[in-house]
């Protein structure tokens, strides 16, 4: 975070200090929460690795790639009349020193879900692999080599938590562009407070990285927020306390200035996850939900096991919806997934290993 910060606040890095960093791990770190690209600018060449200038050239490359998709796209949003709000990533980039430096894995676009079948002919007459369609809150699009769009029915899956309710009707929430017939943005405020929930969905969820700091530390600097607004919004949706603590922790972490105890908690939380969590955090913070609920570790675990052999409910309606529709055809589903696990043995012995150590630690099994 040190180069970041250097970068951010214009400051160069020490030469000196740069020979006692291992450039292995660096690199490693870098690329896994998706900031090898600001630490590349960091450097600029002063490490003298190729795999430095490479890993800039190629976010370069996806921005372009991105950018020139997603306005054909536009156009084509435009010319239908199918209104259409850009997310995330997309908005984000805008407030990193160089083009590029935001690295991006796809496109998120929340759009009028009634065109749903209409945009999805238009990414299969572009010859993109349909990886997801009417399942959850997005469908899925690729091309390779690097083309990734997620376009948005919903900002959330539905009737999960008090944000998903929140956002119901966000085209409420939402102002019109002045340039174009059918886009629209969210306002300053409205958009740091939704930066937010989606960050603590992925933060309570298997965890985020250092990306989301650095997000929200530069979107901050450079936009006027109304804090106590974001902070009011947030308590609609039992997200103040975590949610104002990522605004502290971004800013400390980035202008250098020294963290408390809970925050230095969730500091090492967010630099262990990676840009997309881990499979452990996932884990152990669907088994803490439950135990803080009165379960036993114990019983927390056996839920969670049979959960994820026999999907059913919510989790079946976002991930299959065909079975979710023809009930009785459920059975076929949870047979469906035991083949399919067969060949992902490895995987789920790992996650058979968190569940197993869950509790272990503190004496709660």
């Amino acid at each position: 975070t040190e180069l970041i910060r250097g970068l951010f606040n214009n400051t160069p890095a020490d030469k000196e200090k740069l020979k006692e960093i291992n450039m292995d791990l660096l690199f490693e770190t870098a690329v896994r929460h998706k900031v090898s690209a600001l630490v590349s600018k960091a450097l600029e060449s002063q490490s003298g690795e190729e795999r430095w200038k490479k890993a800039l050239d190629m976010a370069v490359y996806r921005m372009m790639m991105f950018d020139g998709e997603r306005q054909q796209l536009v156009n084509y949003l435009e010319k239908e009349g199918i209104w259409y709000l850009p997310l995330k990533g997309i908005i984000l980039a805008g407030y990193y020193p160089q083009y590029g430096l935001r690295e991006m894995s796809d496109n998120d676009i929340l759009f009028d879900a009634s065109f749903s079948n209409e945009v999805k002919n238009w990414f299969v007459e572009r010859n993109y692999e349909v990886k997801s369609f009417g399942a959850g809150a997005h469908d899925v699009y690729l091309k390779k080599p690097v083309l990734n769009f997620e376009m948005h029915r919903s900002l959330f899956t539905y009737s999960r938590g008090t944000s998903n309710a929140y956002y119901l009707n966000v085209r409420e929430r939402l102002l019109k562009d002045i340039d174009n017939g059918y886009g629209y943005h969210f306002s300053n405020d409205d958009f740091f407070v939704y930066l937010l929930v989606h960050a603590l969905k992925h933060f309570e969820g298997a965890g985020t990285g250092i990306r989301t700091l650095a997000d929200i530390y530069l979107y901050l600097k450079k936009e006027s927020v109304d804090l106590n607004y974001v902070a009011e919004e947030l308590e609609k949706m039992e997200l103040a306390e975590k949610g104002m603590m990522l605004v502290s922790v971004s800013k400390k972490v980035f202008n250098g200035e020294p963290l408390d105890s809970s925050e230095n908690e969730m500091v090492n939380y967010i630099f262990s996850s990676g840009v997309y969590g881990t499979m452990e955090n996932r884990v152990t913070n669907q088994l803490k939900k439950e135990t803080e609920t009165g379960k036993s570790s114990a019983s927390a675990k056996w839920k969670y096991v049979f959960n994820r052999i026999f999907i059913h409910g919510e989790d079946l309606k976002n991930s299959y919806p065909f079975f979710w529709r023809y009930k009785i055809l459920v059975p076929v589903c949870w047979a469906y997934r035991c083949i399919r696990a067969a060949g992902k043995w490895k995987s789920i012995n790992r996650e058979l290993k968190y569940v197993r150590n869950y509790g272990k630690e503190d004496g709660n099994e």
